[in-house]
């Protein structure tokens, strides 16, 4: 799927298509510079799962955030993580062997490593600015998982 969307609506928006091709148990893996609708796409896809979108932040500095629902929504963030570093910790480890739908900013440095982590469906979301406020982003499932 490549969408270009205009306006952090339509970003949002797009998640709430997403969600329907997401199952408990299931990774999203979002890429992209600073500022090109990761958190912002969270939040949508937090609505589209009856959650709260404004408890919606991005987790740079806590790495995890949990937000519960059926499933729960389980939002981690790698930007902190030097390459090269360790991924392996006790809540990333639950949350993959759960039945939460998990989004992962930043994922995509240490892809590898969750291939082999994840237990359900790994999805990738390449998130790219081309205009002020116009992103193009592509969501595929990982072909190597």
């Amino acid at each position: 799927m490549i969408v270009e969307t205009g306006s952090a609506v339509e970003t949002e928006q797009l998640a709430s298509q997403v969600r329907e091709k997401l199952s408990p148990g299931d990774v999203l893996v979002l890429t992209g510079d600073l500022g090109a609708g990761k958190t912002t796409f969270t939040r949508g896809l937090a609505r589209a799962m009856g959650i709260d979108p404004n408890v919606v932040s991005s987790p740079t500095f806590t790495l995890i955030n949990i937000y519960p629902g059926t499933p729960a929504l389980i939002h981690v963030d790698f930007y902190r993580i030097p390459d090269g570093g360790d991924i392996f910790f006790e809540e990333l480890d639950d949350a993959l062997n759960g039945d939460a739908i998990v989004v992962i900013e930043w994922g995509d440095r240490f892809l590898d490593q969750l291939r082999e982590m994840v237990q359900g469906k790994l999805f990738i979301g390449r998130f790219r600015v081309t205009g002020e406020e116009i992103r193009e982003i592509v969501i595929e499932e990982d072909s190597h998982h």
